[in-house]
């Protein structure tokens, strides 16, 4: 079997050095192996030091993508740039692949963008992007007509320059499988998710998997390991975790919004737009044709309608994170502007909860009845403390819906949050929302690294890309694979030095490709061995103990701050809590 790797963000080491282990995996199995990489041609995003290292510390064998690239090829992408401005770009096609559209993913995304109105100057950052699309695109045609591979491998093949590979080879039917670390951030840099497509794919798949596996009791090794997840997302130090980390003393939510003792408390969990429309633009994504609120802007505004009507309850409305300036990104989405347009008159028993508030989702959880979810993964953290979650679409969402309730129409949704409210905390949709992600986190991937306590991390701080990146591109071409060429062995200089250490100590694993192999050759969706899972001999009542005292973890990192002398509230999360681990 004939292999392709299009390592195409060499820059950021994180993803080029995970794609270069397993490439390196599969040539050690045998297979006929291709790692080609951007080298000067898309220097945004490329780096040929990293390149350079893994191709001799993995003894990689492939090219660079401007071998093949020839001086036809460069006129012709200039003259369609030449011919492109806003009115027209987005009719741009090429065998049948649109270009113009596909090409503004990441801009859309760094943006926070809700719309495609475009100034002078965002116009000239598109035409960039559509620039190094279309040479990605011309050198897809190029390699894949001459090599004729059997797989492609590439690490995210939403990423424009990614996504036109793939829309060439599934043109050519040869299968594409995209990579990801693991989403466990307790173990995220030791893992590897591969699976075929793009990862909306991947989760419509797991969905059909969780129907057949959903009473299928857990391990305890799994059990530890989906608590272990939830832990660090309690921390927030993850740089991919939004949530402001849950607060070190015990705090009241109702004292900072001024709640009656006596109301309720609904959250609604609003999500960011900009990622659900970057992926429906670039096509990855469908918008559901039948959905109960056409934004999530017509669902606050019934629910506010709704809360006013019920002086018995509170409503929070909690504006997710990535809307606003954060530790990841610097700038206010567009959906953000139009908020606080729209929330500055409200009902006495409604609250908005900004994220400049800095307070954690699980502070919230802490004294939460029942949250209402757009499509936000809040719904399963809930779910995983047995707080009832209520949507009003079940396509939204990135998991089984079943793991929540939801409403079949208008006057059905608010009925569920009555009835939400009346029947309370659920143990059984604890149980559940494990077993989901038991297959969500631990079946789906494998093992690169051996997790170790002083383990030497991965370089994955966005900073250090961006600065290194910043200098890196001020310089010609012929002047980087100079530095690349000459530079990069002079030991006193320790160019490179934390990158090549990284390599030396992946040598010394012992990475399991067995299932990756299996998944390559079956053509299969993902990683899941049904057979595996199906053999699982753990009885209900086992894996009920295991799960009782992995709720004691979350429990003793819920409330560790707490005055252990205060009395608790009965039918207080704390309250069920303690009552099922006691």
């Amino acid at each position: 079997m004939k292999i392709i790797f299009f390592s195409s963000h060499s820059a950021t080491w994180y993803y080029t050095f995970a794609e270069a282990v397993l490439a390196n995996a599969l040539q050690k199995k045998g297979y006929e192996v291709l790692f080609i990489t951007p080298g000067n041609q898309l220097p945004r995003i490329s780096n040929l030091l990293h390149e350079k290292i893994l191709r001799e510390k993995f003894n990689l064998k492939g090219y660079e993508i401007d071998k093949k690239l020839t001086s036809k090829d460069y006129k012709q992408i200039n003259l369609i740039l030449k011919n492109l401005n806003k009115n027209n770009f987005e009719k741009l096609k090429i065998k049948n692949i649109l270009i113009g559209k596909i090409s503004l993913y990441e801009f859309l995304l760094h943006h926070k963008k809700v719309s495609l109105n475009l100034s002078n100057s965002e116009w000239k950052e598109c035409l960039l992007e559509i620039k190094d699309t279309l040479i990605s695109l011309f050198s897809a045609q190029l390699i894949i007509d001459q090599e004729k591979p059997d797989r492609i491998l590439m690490y995210s093949s939403l990423y424009s320059v990614n996504h036109v590979w793939k829309k060439y080879a599934e043109h050519k039917k040869i299968p594409v499988y995209f990579i990801h670390h693991g989403m466990n951030f307790s173990d995220m840099d030791n893992k590897l998710i591969i699976a075929k497509k793009n990862s909306f794919h991947y989760v419509k798949n797991l969905k059909k998997y969780w129907s057949k596996l959903n009473k299928v009791p857990i391990s305890i090794a799994e059990a530890k390991y989906v608590t272990n997840n939830f832990l660090e997302l309690l921390k927030a130090k993850h740089f991919l975790i939004y949530s402001t980390p849950k607060s070190k003393e015990s705090l009241s939510i109702r004292k900072i919004f001024n709640i009656n003792k006596d109301q309720k408390i609904l959250v609604a969990t609003m999500s960011s737009y900009d990622e659900l429309f970057a992926a429906q633009y670039v096509g990855a994504w469908k918008m559901p044709k039948k959905i109960m609120f056409p934004t999530q802007i017509d669902w606050i505004k019934e629910l506010i309608k709704y809360a006013k009507e019920k002086q018995n309850l509170f409503l929070i409305i909690r504006v997710h994170p990535r809307e606003f300036p954060n530790k990841r990104e610097s700038r206010k989405s567009e959906h953000a502007k139009i908020l606080e347009k729209i929330f500055k008159t409200l009902p006495k028993n409604v609250k908005i909860n900004w994220p400049y508030d800095n307070i954690s989702i699980y502070d919230l959880a802490k004294e939460t009845d029942v949250f209402l979810n757009a499509w936000s993964t809040v719904g399963v953290e809930a779910s995983l403390l047995g707080i009832p979650v209520v949507l009003y679409s079940k396509e939204l969402v990135l998991y089984p819906s079943e793991l929540n309730t939801v409403g079949k129409n208008k006057k059905d949704y608010f009925n569920k949050i009555e009835l939400a409210l009346k029947k309370g905390w659920n143990y059984k949709k604890i149980k559940e929302t494990y077993r989901w992600l038991s297959l969500y986190y631990y079946h789906t991937t494998i093992r690169f690294r051996k997790k170790m306590a002083n383990q030497n991390k991965l370089i994955t701080s966005k900073t250090f890309f961006n600065i290194s990146n910043y200098f890196y591109n001020l310089l010609s071409p012929k002047i980087r694979s100079f530095f690349s060429n000459n530079f990069s062995n002079v030991g006193w200089l320790k160019i490179g030095e934390r990158q090549r250490t990284d390599c030396e100590l992946q040598l010394k694993e012992r990475v399991d490709i067995s299932e990756v192999e299996k998944m390559l050759i079956e053509s299969r969706d993902t990683l899941i061995d049904m057979k595996k899972i199906s053999k699982n001999k753990i009885t209900s009542k086992e894996e009920d103990i295991f799960i009782r005292n992995e709720l004691k973890r979350i429990y003793k990192a819920l409330y560790n701050g707490d005055n252990e002398t205060t009395k608790i509230k009965k039918n207080s999360l704390q309250y069920n809590l303690k009552r099922v681990i006691s």
